[in-house]
C-alpha cells in the first residue's frame, strides 16, 4: 500500500487534525425509536437539530437513552467557545482541521469582542475586559469550570451572537443526564432566534451537537424535559 494511500485514509479517520478534532457523527438514532416515543410521549422530550453538515438529528431526553455522537470533539482549552464558533462562525468551520489557523481565529474573535466591550465603557465588565486583553500568554480559557468571569462572558458572547445556547449534559456512560435549560422554548428547524445546541461530556468538555431555532409563532411556549 503506497503512503498517499495511508496519508488519505489517516486524513479520512480525522486523526490528523491535531487539536481540533473534526469527525462525522457516526450514530445515528434510528427513525422507528423517534416515532415509537412520539407515539407514547406528550411531554415533547425530542429535541430536532440541524448539524452543520448533515440534515436533521435528534436528541431524545430520556435518560435511558445514548446520545448521539457530536459533529466535532475539541481539546482544552476553550471547548465551549470552540464548538460555539465551529456552528455560528463560518470562517472557524472552514478552518477547524487546521487547528493553529483555527486558533488564531478564536483569539481574533475573543480579543474584537473585548476592544468593542472596552470602547463601550461597561463598568461591570471592566475587570473581565482587562484580563483578556492582557491574556498575551493564552492561558484566558472561556470554559466555564476554567472561567470564574463566566457568567459575564457568556451575555456578552450571547449579545453578539444574537443567539441562545442549550447545553446537554451527557452521564460517565454516554447517557442523557439533563438540559441547560431544563426548560426548552418551543424549537424548530425553520425560523426564529438560533439555539445553539452543545454537547457537555462528562469529563467538562464541550462539542457542537447543531442549530434549532425559537418558532417565531409561538415563542412563549415552554415546554419540560
Amino acid at each position: 500500500m503506497s503512503f498517499d494511500i495511508l496519508r488519505q485514509l489517516q486524513y479520512c479517520a480525522g486523526s490528523c487534525y491535531g487539536d481540533n478534532l473534526n469527525m462525522v457523527p457516526s450514530r445515528i438514532i434510528p427513525i422507528s425509536l423517534v416515532e415509537d416515543i412520539s407515539e407514547n410521549d406528550d411531554n415533547g422530550n425530542i429535541i430536532y437539530y440541524i448539524p452543520p453538515r448533515l440534515g436533521k438529528e435528534y436528541v431524545i431526553c430520556n435518560n435511558e437513552n445514548k446520545l448521539p455522537h457530536p459533529s466535532a470533539y475539541f481539546r482544552s482549552p476553550n471547548t465551549f467557545l470552540k464548538s460555539l464558533l465551529y456552528l455560528s462562525n463560518v470562517n472557524y468551520y472552514d478552518n477547524v482541521s487546521l487547528p493553529v489557523k483555527a486558533n488564531t481565529i478564536l483569539n481574533t474573535y475573543i480579543r474584537d469582542i473585548f476592544v468593542e466591550q472596552s470602547n463601550e465603557n461597561i463598568h461591570s465588565n471592566k475587570k473581565l475586559v482587562q484580563i483578556i486583553m492582557n491574556n498575551t500568554g493564552g492561558t484566558f480559557d472561556t470554559d466555564p469550570d476554567k472561567n470564574p468571569f463566566f457568567s459575564k462572558f457568556i451575555k456578552v458572547i450571547l449579545k453578539k451572537e444574537k443567539c441562545d445556547i442549550i447545553i446537554i449534559r451527557a452521564n460517565d456512560s454516554g447517557y442523557y443526564f439533563d438540559t441547560v435549560p431544563n426548560k426548552l422554548p418551543n424549537l424548530n428547524l425553520i425560523s426564529g432566534k438560533p439555539n445553539y445546541i452543545l454537547l457537555l461530556h462528562s469529563n467538562g468538555l464541550y462539542s457542537p451537537y447543531g442549530t434549532a431555532y425559537v418558532s417565531s409563532i409561538n415563542n412563549k411556549k415552554m415546554i419540560n424535559t
